[in-house]
């Protein structure tokens, strides 16, 4: 933080201070901050928290000494504040010239608009990837950081953006923290969901000994035969990142007509065309198989339906090419934008509002459990992806 007197806005002011609260912790940390000094303490919980809605209360964010009370913070003075509540912690952040003046309506707006930028500093900083790696952190981005403070122009989503670019090795951090919590919500989805599946299989196994129609006994045996694909996906969910996979003879014709009919609620109006150049049974994992047709169609489906593409299609291409099978899906969506071309099977990367930033990032692991691998081939005249499997 002393960097910050080396930027434009900051260079007039003499000191400031970090109060940072870990939710959940009975102390809080004080940090008073001068070009040359830093001096830390402990403080109780009570005394940030009226700190905290003190500054929180207030809509210009500008304070004499006796409205904080801020001789027992020991801030000299007026000063500009602001409260910072983040996933993990709550800050304040104040900054003085350790006088008794008045601060500008510039002084004001500005630190209003750097406060946005500090925020999303301190949420990336704090963050349990970022915090073990903190010498890094300030090292790659003081310059950086510094030259937006300086741009009146600097949005929140800039620090994010920069930030994003390094090329560290510390993703792989933060990747098995989130991986670990999802391993868990998955364990706790297939115990939920392994009773009622098991109740759903049981009465479709009854309704098939009663007497039917055909097409109400082809309509049973399919919502018996995608129970117990359900079943299986789930089982096997405990493996995906295990090496110990179980092969078998597939038929890609009938395991892509099974998927499409899993899709159905969200491919009604989408023709599908299956063009299928090899007619040999190909030997793999039939439920990761099924995964990764599952999600591939599932985003094209989603984003030609959000984008009210007109008339819908997705053309499934299987074909041999020397030692190779390849199988290609096509849509005639909207594609994917240009600058998420070289991301799109990375995790938590979505085109989605409300998307997780998994499914494409499972598909590619899933394929490579597989020996093969996935290409993005086309991403502007809708959307084209290749899977590579050797022979």
């Amino acid at each position: 933080m002393q960097h910050l007197f080396d930027t434009e806005f900051f260079k007039d002011f003499t000191s400031c201070h970090l109060f940072i609260h870990e939710k959940g912790l009975i102390h809080s940390e004080h940090a008073y901050i001068t070009r040359d000094t830093i001096t830390k303490r402990e403080q109780e919980v009570s005394e940030f928290t009226d700190l905290f809605l003190s500054i929180k209360k207030s809509k210009n964010k500008s304070f004499g000494q006796s409205s904080l009370k801020a001789s027992n913070f020991q801030i000299i003075g007026t000063c500009l504040a602001i409260d910072i509540p983040l996933r993990k912690h709550n800050l304040i952040f104040v900054i003085s010239r350790n006088d008794f003046l008045p601060q500008s309506e510039e002084d004001i707006s500005r630190f209003n608009q750097f406060s946005r930028i500090l925020k999303s500093y301190f949420e990336y900083y704090l963050s349990s990837f970022f915090y073990q790696r903190k010498e890094m952190l300030i090292n790659l981005t003081i310059n950086e950081f510094k030259s937006m403070l300086d741009c009146p122009n600097a949005q929140t989503s800039d620090i994010a953006t920069l930030l994003k670019n390094f090329e560290i090795d510390s993703h792989d951090h933060y990747h098995k923290d989130r991986i670990e919590l999802l391993g868990d919500l998955l364990n706790t989805l297939k115990h939920e969901l392994s009773n009622p599946l098991f109740g759903m299989q049981l009465t479709a196994e009854l309704l098939s000994f009663e007497d039917l129609e055909d097409d109400q006994l082809q309509f049973i045996t399919e919502i018996s035969s995608s129970i117990k694909r359900s079943q299986k996906i789930l089982n096997n969910f405990s493996q995906l990142y295990s090496k110990n996979i179980s092969n078998e003879e597939v038929s890609l014709d009938n395991l892509l007509s099974e998927v499409i009919t899993l899709t159905k609620s969200e491919t009604r109006e989408i023709k599908f065309n299956v063009i299928n150049k090899s007619n040999k049974a190909f030997n793999s994992n039939s439920t990761w198989l099924a995964q990764i047709f599952f999600n591939l169609i599932i985003n094209s489906s989603q984003a030609m339906k959000v984008a009210q593409t007109s008339s819908p299609e997705i053309v499934i291409t299987i074909e041999e090419l020397s030692n190779h099978l390849t199988i290609t899906f096509k849509d005639n969506g909207p594609g994917i934008p240009g600058h998420l071309k070289d991301t799109i099977f990375d995790e938590f990367i979505t085109t989605k509002e409300n998307g997780t930033g998994l499914g494409l990032a499972i598909t590619k692991n899933l394929v490579h459990k597989l020996n093969g691998n996935i290409y993005l081939q086309n991403c502007t005249n809708g959307c084209e992806f290749k899977i590579e499997f050797t022979l």
